[in-house]
């Protein structure tokens, strides 16, 4: 029968699953057994950690105005867009209050106008009548006065007269002299500073208007983003004040994981770091990411540094779910390296089987090894016997002897199983 061989590798060690075939009459029984690579490389030690996935923007949306909630137009789970009307309030007092603004706001601009434009023709022509008719009497008035003043001398007339034609005199004077100002008022126009003065009424009138007019706008209360409403804390006929919650709000097509990192780690991480994130909602999956921002404020309490990670919405993630977060610290050099479990106590040293060939079949050959660092499940070893891509047993290997023949005939296995417990390095890929 012929025997084919498919292998997958797996991190560092691609597993493969040996599994017994039918041999003619005579043969040994092939020993089944299950066997890992060897692979060299750069080794990092990893460093895991959890988090939870959050919204970029995530807000409690307030009432900027007070008032009776008429309205509510979404609900909890709803999208909206930016500008979307999410509530209103009673707005009659505030339509009110607008008109009034603007009406007082008119009034002063007329008043502006009108100094501006100066006096009318027919306002000049009064007034200039009316100095004309009071000079008239003034100089009628003076000549009496002047008279009387003669006759008096002669004793023709009484004090009482003359007082009377004084107080005529003086009163005609006055009447001349108001007249003559209204008029030349009329020929001057208003003064800079009334022109002034009314221009800033007019200003202070406008803001008034504006705001007025914003309070109104304000009582429908609008999406400030694109999101989806995660919370509501009114109903209608709520009596919200200036300041109070209504909608909680959250972006889900941006969205991040917050991490906390030891201290002893800080240096180690930098943005632009690579980073393996997976999810108890949806173990079967990892996502290859990299540091978006390092905070560098440590917590005073932990000693740990938060660390963000933005991620895209096509990985299926809500804020607040749990993430598994993996990093990978590079500490130096390279060494071989091979599965733990290919590690057999037969002795004071370590034994492990090799996969050797011969003719095209597959035997174990026992190889004593000097082991080094243990990194989850991988274990250095020294040997000048081992080499990348070269198979160890790492199942069954415990009843091999050596020279012992091994059934490989192999299948692909499931390999996220295996990649979620294993410790992941950068090494080469193992060849077959």
């Amino acid at each position: 029968m012929t025997k084919t061989r498919i292998v997958l590798a797996l991190g560092f060690a691609g597993l493969a699953l040996a599994s017994a075939s039918a041999q003619p009459p005579g043969f040994d029984m092939a020993k089944n057994v299950q066997t890992g690579f060897v692979q060299r490389g750069g080794i990092v030690q990893p460093i895991r950690l959890t988090g939870t996935a959050e919204a970029i923007i995530e807000s409690t949306i307030a009432s900027e105005q007070q008032g009776a909630v008429e309205s509510v137009l979404v609900d909890e789970g709803d999208s909206v867009t930016t500008g979307t009307v999410l509530l209103t309030l009673r707005r009659e007092p505030l339509r009110f209050a607008r008109d009034a603004a603007r009406a007082t706001l008119a009034a002063e601009q007329a008043r502006l106008t009108e100094l501006k434009t100066g006096s009318r023709p027919e306002d000049i022509s009064i007034a200039k009548s009316t100095y004309e008719e009071s000079r008239v009497a003034f100089e009628v008035a003076q000549r009496d006065y002047t008279r009387f003043k003669a006759l008096h001398e002669s004793r023709s007339v009484s004090d009482t007269d003359l007082d009377q034609a004084k107080q005529t005199f003086e009163s005609a004077k006055a009447r001349m002299e108001n007249a003559k100002a209204t008029y030349d008022l009329a020929v001057q126009g208003p003064r800079s500073e009334e022109i002034l003065a009314q221009e800033a009424r007019v200003a202070a009138a406008l803001a008034d208007a504006e705001l007025r007019d914003d309070n109104l706008n304000r009582a429908e209360i609008r999406a400030p983003y694109a999101g989806v409403v995660t919370k509501r804390h009114v109903n209608v006929g709520t009596w919200v004040a200036d300041g109070d919650p209504v909608f909680d709000m959250a972006t889900l097509d941006r969205l991040r994981i917050r991490t906390l990192v030891p201290e002893q780690e800080y240096d180690s991480i930098t943005v632009g770091s690579n980073v393996t994130v997976s999810f108890d909602a949806t173990p079967e999956k990892s996502y290859e990411l990299s540091v978006s921002r390092v905070i560098s404020r440590a917590d005073s309490m932990t000693r740990t540094f938060p660390i963000l990670i933005n991620v895209g919405r096509d990985a299926g993630v809500a804020p607040g779910m749990l993430a598994r977060v993996e990093f990978k610290r590079d500490i130096g050099g390279t060494t071989t390296v091979i599965p733990k479990d290919a590690i057999v106590a037969q002795g004071p040293v370590p034994v492990i089987f090799k996969v050797e060939m011969r003719d095209g079949v597959p035997f174990a050959k026992r190889l004593e090894v000097q082991t080094g660092r243990f990194f989850g499940q991988a274990v250095e070893v020294i040997s000048d016997e081992l080499h990348p891509g070269e198979q160890v047993v790492i199942r069954g290997n415990e009843r091999l002897s050596d020279g012992d023949k091994l059934a490989l005939n192999v299948f692909v296995t499931n390999p996220s199983a295996y990649v979620a417990d294993e410790s992941k390095f950068f090494t080469e890929k193992a060849s077959n």
